[in-house]
């Protein structure tokens, strides 16, 4: 399932009257008043110039200068607000004019003034609910989470019936690890705004968290019904059904969200995961091809594309996609890891062996490239290249049987054949099922002259794997019933 993205609110103010710059008992001048009078008919280039006028007349005039300020955060003039309030607070620094700077500020991304300024604000106001808002936004975003959480659940207690306050209180809570916090928040503000679709969405998200799937899908078909459009709704139910295994119902979310976003990838990739666990490989196909249209350079559909032809034992497709995927990547490791194991299979053993090779340098920590590449120079007699190569694997994995029988296999094919039952002894040891390890020391028990010692150990290669053909060989002609 891929990573989902809660929403959060972060509308800069809540209530015209916070943060609107308050009007004076006495005016100010004939110009203040045409200001107000033009702002309210929504003139607000003209208001400005008669704010500017007041300004003139009466240039230390705090509350022309934040009626100023705010009408142009109204105009979406951060730059030209922030000197102006600046200069407000310097002569009043009231909670208003506080609060107007920090909302600039904000809207600036200048978190470390804006929160300043709004600790300005509750301190000269500590129940104005819109401040503590905003500085839960702020140290958010800030990474402050603790903060955060202190300063919604402030906001919180001082307007309780604020959804966006107690949707962004519950995110909060997910940030900070707090499921079970962030459940009960968020089932607080679907109750404040029960047509809220994307309030529904975190409230299944945080649910799923929790593993309570069929709460989950409650929670997004209701985001669903209410905006049929949501698209992230649409995803969110459709991995809520495939989890739950309801792949038909899963199908049909995927498909409308393909229908709302047509160039999205996401629900076709999705498709193709349900139809492939349906062995449906013609529609799994179909589906990745599709995506593949959207995505034509995605090394990871591509190579997709080629295990399911793989699967269905079609070589050849298989082959071309991988070779498509290197050529969108060329550094992307699981189309060379799943040619190299076509290779294998077609016995082309050189071409198998540079894959290996190439997955080996793309990704240090493959075992199963490492154990390869040792292999293929164990077959080409390249003893120290190998053995080193199962060492790099041990490295890895301590007790990887297959690496400790390639040591074995080392040993004994220099001679020293005390060194290979010391391997293939601690091989079996690793892996009691391992039936290779234990046919191994049959072998060279049997080349030291110990009959019994080989045929007890052929025994426990045939127990361990009744199918070990080689084991089972020896086995009868050691005990004479071959």
């Amino acid at each position: 399932m891929r990573l989902r993205v809660f929403t959060l609110f972060f509308a800069l103010l809540m209530a015209g009257s916070t943060f609107a710059a308050s009007m004076p008992n006495k005016p100010s001048n004939e110009h203040f008043q045409n200001a107000i009078a033009q702002y309210r008919a929504g003139k607000l280039s003209a208001a400005v110039s008669e704010l500017h006028s007041a300004l003139t007349e009466s240039p230390n005039d705090a509350n022309s200068m934040n009626w100023l300020g705010f009408i142009f955060m109204q105009m979406g003039k951060p730059d030209d607000a922030i000197p102006v309030l600046e200069k407000a607070v310097s002569i009043k620094a009231d909670a208003t004019s506080w609060f107007n700077l920090g909302r600039a500020y904000q809207a600036k991304d200048r978190p470390k003034n804006a929160v300043s300024a709004f600790e300005k604000v509750v301190a000269i106001d500590p129940k104005n609910a819109d401040a503590w808002y905003n500085l839960g936004n702020l140290r958010l975003k800030q990474k402050k989470t603790a903060d955060a959480i202190k300063a919604y659940e402030t906001a919180a207690t001082l307007s309780p019936t604020n959804a966006d306050v107690m949707n962004n209180l519950a995110q909060a809570y997910v940030i900070n690890h707090e499921t079970s916090m962030a459940v009960g928040r968020y089932q607080k503000a679907a109750e404040l705004a029960p047509k809220d679709a994307a309030i529904q969405l975190n409230l299944g998200l945080a649910l799923e968290k929790l593993g309570r799937t069929d709460s989950a899908i409650t929670a997004f078909s209701k985001a669903v019904d209410l905006d049929m459009s949501n698209y992230s709704a649409r995803m969110a139910l459709g991995e809520a059904y495939t989890g739950a295994k309801e792949s038909d119902l899963a199908i049909a979310q995927f498909q409308a969200a393909s229908q709302l976003r047509p160039k999205e990838v996401a629900p076709h990739i999705d498709l193709a995961g349900i139809y492939t666990r349906r062995l449906d490989s013609d529609k799994a196909i179909e589906e990745l091809k599709a995506a593949s249209a959207l995505k034509p350079d995605d090394a990871g559909i591509l190579t997709n594309i080629g295990c399911i032809y793989y699967k269905d034992g079609n070589a050849s497709e298989a082959g071309k996609a991988f070779h498509k995927a290197i050529d969108a990547d060329e550094d992307y490791a699981p189309a060379h890891t799943n040619l190299a194991v076509l290779y294998s299979e077609k016995g082309k053993s050189a071409e198998a062996a540079a894959e290996w090779l190439i997955v080996r340098k793309l990704d240090p920590k493959n075992i199963a490239a490492a154990l390869e590449v040792a292999n293929a120079d164990l077959a080409a007699k390249r003893y120290p290249q190998a053995s080193s190569g199962y060492q790099s694997a041990l490295k890895l994995d301590p007790k990887n049987a297959h690496a400790l029988n390639g040591l074995g296999l080392c040993a004994e094919r220099q001679g020293r054949i005390a060194e290979a039952i010391k391997y293939y002894s601690v091989a079996v040891q690793a892996d009691p099922k391992f039936a290779v390890g234990y046919n191994n020391l049959g072998v060279v028990y049997e080349k030291q002259g110990s009959a019994a010692k080989a045929l007890a150990q052929y025994k426990k290669a045939v127990d361990a794997d009744p199918n070990c053909k080689p084991a089972r060989k020896n086995l009868d002609r050691l005990s004479g019933s071959g």
